[in-house]
């Protein structure tokens, strides 16, 4: 499955060759402009989940799928793609942990002030963009991001990891590579960084 400027495509190696001969767009029509479509990643209730950036700034009023997510149940007759959370500037990457919570790394503004984030990303759930970048004000009708990352920093690859080769500690933690920055006169990002996930109750 491979994401394209406006479009999702299956690939099929039909006859085991180690290359495809076969390929299907299975989700079209898609924004493509500043930003388009991110990562896609298969969930655990078997939809494909699509990261779907904005193309400006200013989301227009009628462009609905404009930073997004996105999920469709591909196998399904005559499928389309429908909306699982919004208000996502430029969701570059995203994991699913063991337990199906959705961690997703966003790019703030270029131009404007306002943190990048870490989002734990919810059904039905609002991020802010594009009036709030950041911890949103009270009331808002909007979710905080789990961490801001300084402005610019472009949190982009994110993992869970699950594995033995570091030392237990890290294991149920996330690592973020911040791409760095484009504008500003500051060095921000350039390395990758680890988030300690905790749940409530635990120290």
């Amino acid at each position: 499955y491979l994401s394209s400027c406006r479009r999702v495509t299956r690939a099929r190696d039909l006859n085991h060759d180690g290359y495809f001969e076969d390929t299907q767009d299975i989700v079209t029509g898609l924004p493509c402009g500043g930003h388009q479509t991110n990562a896609i990643v298969f969930g655990p209730d078997g939809w494909l989940y699509i990261a779907q950036g904005d193309t400006t700034d200013k989301t227009p009023a009628n462009a609905q799928l404009n930073g997004t997510l996105l999920r469709i149940q591909v196998d399904a007759p005559n499928a389309k793609p429908e909306i699982f959370a919004t208000g996502l500037r430029n969701m570059y990457s995203f994991v699913f942990s063991p337990a199906g919570e959705i961690f997703g790394s966003d790019n703030g503004p270029d131009f404007e002030p306002g943190d990048d984030e870490l989002n734990l990303v919810v059904k039905g759930g609002d991020y802010g963009y594009p009036k709030y970048y950041g911890t949103p004000p009270q009331n808002s009708g909007t979710i905080a991001p789990l961490v801001n990352f300084t402005q610019h920093s472009s949190p982009e690859g994110i993992t869970l990891y699950s594995s033995a080769r570091f030392p237990d500690e890290y294991r149920g933690d996330l690592f973020v590579a911040l791409f760095g920055q484009f504008f500003g006169d500051s060095v921000q990002g350039h390395k990758v960084v680890r988030v300690k996930l905790t749940r409530a109750g635990e120290s």
